[in-house]
């Protein structure tokens, strides 16, 4: 293989891998890049062998055809600190190869390309899907994906279809649970639905935003993996395999008694941001009490104080009302939330409470309350 390529093109390229590529890993392949250059263009691949990537460089000149694997890392480094504006890579004898660029020459010892794992190549049953509605669904929710690697069924995005073009995301680490449906075609049969992990979901997003021109994207579920395709990327994320929770057992139904209380989300952040940085870092719990035209917060802490701020309310509670939360779980609420919201609370004692846009009943939220001391 021998191939002269534009610097920026093909840093632009070895940047979107760094993420999935493992830096030390018993499988050295894990930790290269391949390099195919074939049909007058470039494939670039790297996997970790639960998510892969794919990516097509065009406006290459390609001398020879072949196909190399090198370290992405040192690649990446290497390319970042080159002056010139067009490189030359070669494959040499026993899987070395030389990166030239003016005066500079480098030489690399790379892998036997046969023994990067094959991706999927099947070319049919993609559907088409609005990029935006998948990358609206990710920001309302992953940011209470749990991380608990010891809680593995959740630990990623379960999507579902609730009813005939309503599709559903729901994230949780257990303690909160964020719900967003959207209209959507089938794009995908996902009978009891699918979990992509929280490292998928966060490529996905990635390339979802960098992608901002496009407007559509491909999507397919074979087996158990879920594919997205978008312009020149091309992106395969093993599925979580064990039975997300029946998350719905805790969302309060119909016949409980409950109070809907308005509030200004830019009011209530700048609030809960300095009961925050009082409250116990394990928790951060947070006092609401409701009274009249008034919202009292308050936290406190044994080794670092308390602290106290009170809120006008346009709209006045009916009776006084007292709950314990999370502080920070508002907070990660409202970053993601455009508008004012509402929170449900139930009357019933260790009911949840529930947060939803004021104007729009498509986003849900459940915070479980914490016991008041």
């Amino acid at each position: 293989m021998k191939i002269k390529i534009k610097k920026t093109i093909l840093l632009n390229a070895l940047s979107r891998i760094q993420g999935i590529v493992e830096k030390n890993s018993i499988k050295p392949i894990t930790s290269n890049a391949l390099f195919k250059a074939s049909n007058k263009k470039i494939t670039l691949s790297a996997t970790n062998l639960q998510i892969a990537i794919k990516t097509n460089l065009s406006d290459v000149k390609i001398e020879k055809e072949g196909q190399i694997s090198l370290n992405a890392k040192k690649i990446f480094e290497i390319v970042k600190n080159i002056a010139e504006e067009f490189l030359i890579i070669e494959e040499k004898d026993n899987f070395h190869v030389s990166i030239s660029a003016g005066k500079t020459f480098i030489e690399m010892l790379g892998l036997p390309p046969e023994d990067f794992p094959d991706f999927e190549e099947e070319k049919n049953d993609f559907k088409e899907w609005n990029k935006n509605i998948f990358l609206e669904m990710i920001n309302l929710t992953s940011f209470s994906i749990s991380r608990d690697e010891s809680k593995p069924n959740i630990c990623g995005s379960f999507i579902e279809y609730i009813e005939d073009g309503i599709i559903r995301m729901v994230t949780t680490d257990g303690y909160r649970l964020s719900i967003v449906e959207e209209k959507s075609k089938k794009i995908f049969d996902l009978n009891e639905g699918i979990t992509i992990p929280v490292k998928g979901i966060n490529e996905i997003y990635k390339i979802l935003l960098e992608k901002k021109d496009e407007e559509k994207i491909y999507v397919s579920v074979k087996k158990n993996i879920f594919i997205l395709k978008i312009n020149d990327v091309e992106l395969y994320i093993r599925l979580l395999e064990k039975k997300y929770p029946n998350y719905k057992v805790i969302i309060p139904g119909e016949g409980y008694n409950k109070k809907i209380i308005k509030l200004d989300k830019n009011k209530l952040r700048e609030a809960l941001k300095i009961m925050c940085v009082i409250a116990n870092e394990n928790n951060r719990p947070v006092y609401f009490r409701f009274l009249d035209n008034n919202l009292s917060l308050h936290t406190e802490d044994s080794d670092f104080g308390s602290a106290r701020e009170d809120i006008i309310l346009k709209d006045k509670a009916e009776k006084e009302i007292n709950f314990c939360i999370n502080g920070s779980y508002l907070i990660d609420i409202i970053n993601v939330l455009e508008e004012d919201f509402i929170i449900e609370y139930f009357e019933e004692e260790n009911k949840p409470i529930v947060v939803k846009k004021e104007k729009k009943d498509n986003v849900k939220y459940i915070i479980m309350p914490m016991r008041m001391d």
